[in-house]
């Protein structure tokens, strides 16, 4: 028996397989590698070629290997993407596609995998810069799903309800989107490693964003806004005497994709908190392609969140974070089965 699960998002591609044989006694796992959704039909050739999944787009291969009855649907799709790209999906799966909801599976693939995967939900811990796992964690609701993607989603879980309470535009394509056109920089792979760099390479955002202290010189005490604080994200770009004197100029590409990134993350933890306060609700799971090891991520959700929350909400997050709608659609079907 097995599941294909594709996530086709607004910005990449998600794949997962779930497949027991029959001397098992639990499903396995395999979690493939993220491809960007302009490469779709590429990624669908690639797939089809590979020897590992071949199979799949053979149905009398795929009869015999799924043992199951001839009507059941073994590719599950989820997201924008496989909406927009339906009659191309159809075209290589012919009739062995089943359409799914996708926040239906992104907390379904959280549920799952959280169970299931070994140190899976995690806080993090910026004062000693690492990763603090949980074992057995509970559910309890409710609680709040930040599925940060190419824009952002905010899924409210609550007495076994699942509800889209509100969204952002600003996010994980948006970061990429101004890095190519601030920066020049097309690589996802080059973007992580100058803000992993940013010790080295002495980054600092406050070289282009307009902080409190730029403003007042110090502290605004009156009203509790320290002197680091972001008063105007790029502010200091609209007051720098510096732009037209290259010689003086220090801003570079890392400070602009740092500055990118915190602005980014600043934003969304707002929204979710603001929401946190209408629903009264404190707990946040942040998932999605953008919060991940290679981008400092982690770091800015956590901090930001304890500034506009004054400490009082927390954020969870999960090491598989990019792949939950593609397991969620996999395993879609397979509930009753999914724990044995």
């Amino acid at each position: 028996m097995f599941r294909l699960g594709l996530d086709i998002g607004g910005t990449l591609i998600k794949l997962v397989l779930i497949y027991k044989e029959e001397k098992d006694s639990q499903f396995q796992t395999k979690i493939f590698k993220i491809e960007e959704t302009i490469k779709v039909e590429d990624f669908l050739k690639q797939l089809k070629k590979d020897p590992n999944f071949e199979w799949i787009f053979d149905l009398e291969k795929n009869d015999e290997k799924n043992d199951e009855k001839n009507n059941e649907k073994n590719v599950h799709l989820t997201g924008g993407g496989s909406i927009k790209y339906k009659n191309l999906l159809e075209t290589y799966f012919e009739k062995n596609i089943l359409f799914l909801d996708e926040i239906s599976c992104l907390i379904k693939g959280i549920r799952y995998g959280v169970i299931n995967f070994p140190n899976e939900i995690f806080q993090f811990s910026i004062q000693k810069n690492m990763k603090i796992f949980i074992e057995n964690f509970l559910f309890e609701e409710p609680f709040i799903v930040v599925n940060f993607g190419s824009g952002v989603s905010l899924i409210k879980v609550n007495q076994g309800k699942v509800e889209r309470i509100d969204g952002e535009g600003v996010g994980g394509a948006t970061f990429l989107g101004l890095t190519r056109i601030l920066c020049g920089v097309d690589s996802y792979e080059e973007i992580c490693s100058i803000v992993n760099s940013s010790e080295k390479n002495n980054i600092d955002s406050k070289r282009i964003h307009l902080v409190v202290g730029d403003i007042f010189g110090s502290d605004y005490s009156a009203i509790g806004l320290n002197a680091e604080i972001v008063a105007s994200w790029f502010g200091k770009m609209a007051v720098t005497n510096d732009w037209n004197n290259k010689q003086n100029w220090t801003t570079r590409n890392a400070d602009v994709i740092e500055g990118i990134l915190k602005m980014v993350c600043w934003n969304i933890s707002h929204i979710a908190v603001l929401n946190g306060k209408i629903y009264n609700i404190s707990k946040f799971i942040f998932t999605g392609a953008f919060v991940n090891d290679k981008l400092k991520t982690y770091h800015y959700i956590v901090d930001s969140l304890n500034y506009w929350s004054k400490g009082q909400h927390q954020a969870f997050f999960l090491n598989h974070g990019a792949y939950y709608c593609a397991l969620g659609a996999a395993i879609s079907d397979l509930e009753n089965d999914q724990n044995n």
